[in-house]
């Protein structure tokens, strides 16, 4: 360790050998540690560096490998929360799908209910209003199946 008189106060330079020392580092390591400190500061000599450049370079090393870790967390989030939304809209998709066929059904039923209604003319009134009656029950079955979808997905 050197120390070079400096205005105010003295500056403490490192060589690869504190590094070693105080930062437990192996001989090459500390010295490729260097030669990039010294690479990054354009500066084309050899040897001791500032004390302080050297930590303040590591943390900033250290930092960076921070900030790309988290990058790469957000990212695998990411690619986490797609697969979730993809398998969200095939469900989604049967739904729909389970809500056309009830929709067919319900056709279906009203085609029953009228050929009902015209097959007597004694029940014609009867059977309009177990048509009406149908018609709302098939109603309010979807609405309730939509409103379950809705509630079941989150959506408004």
């Amino acid at each position: 360790m050197r120390l070079r008189e400096g205005n105010p106060q003295p500056i403490e330079e490192w060589d690869y050998e504190e590094i070693m020392t105080n930062l437990n580092y192996t001989e090459m390591n500390a010295k490729a540690l260097l030669d990039e400190i010294h690479r990054h500061l354009n500066d084309h000599r050899y040897g001791p560096l500032d004390k302080e450049i050297i930590l303040s370079y590591i943390a900033q090393k250290e930092r960076n490998e921070r900030e790309r870790e988290a990058r790469h967390q957000a990212d695998v989030a990411t690619v986490e929360s797609v697969s979730v939304l993809k398998e969200q809209v095939k469900t989604l998709q049967a739904q729909i799908q389970a809500l056309k066929e009830q929709d067919t059904t319900f056709n279906k039923q009203v085609d029953i209910l009228r050929a009902m209604a015209e097959a007597s003319s004694k029940d014609a009134v009867k059977n309009r209003y177990i048509a009406v009656l149908g018609l709302a029950l098939s109603a309010v079955s979807i609405a309730f199946a939509f409103w379950s979808f809705c509630v079941s997905n989150h959506i408004g």
